[in-house]
């Protein structure tokens, strides 16, 4: 005689594998989910320096070259804007060498964000026409 088993339901082993799978899978999950969110400010902070960098150069750009100096600005929060004059170098032969030293201006602008401190950096030339 023939014995039929119906079996309904699942073994002790295949809820124990699946909850052992089901694990591994919310750990991967997870871990990729909070290292997702600690890193979610930095484009933001980063196009918030963008946009100092380019007001800065912008100011730079409409000021008469006489009142372009050196300075830091600290005024916009978590951004710190440092702009650097000097003489500009022009090393290379190119038109731009025929410019005296003392009408041209090399003026580079660093960004540095405080939370992730990435620093952008932009180089201007100005010239007394």
């Amino acid at each position: 005689m023939h014995t039929v088993t119906n079996s309904k339901g699942f073994s002790l082993i295949e809820i124990v594998i699946f909850i052992v799978i089901v694990s591994i899978a919310m750990a991967a999950i997870g871990s990729q989910f909070i290292q997702n969110v600690q890193h979610s400010a930095e484009p933001l902070l980063r196009q918030k320096a963008l946009v100092a960098a380019h007001s800065h150069m912008d100011a730079i750009q409409g000021q008469k070259f006489v009142d372009v100096v050196s300075y830091t600005d600290n005024s916009i929060v978590g951004i710190s804007v440092s702009v650097n004059v000097s003489n500009a170098d022009w090393s290379t032969t190119t038109p731009a060498e025929t410019i005296p030293a003392v009408d041209s201006k090399k003026i580079d602008v660093s960004v540095t964000t405080t939370a992730t401190n990435e620093t952008l950096s932009f180089t201007l030339y100005r010239v007394n026409y």
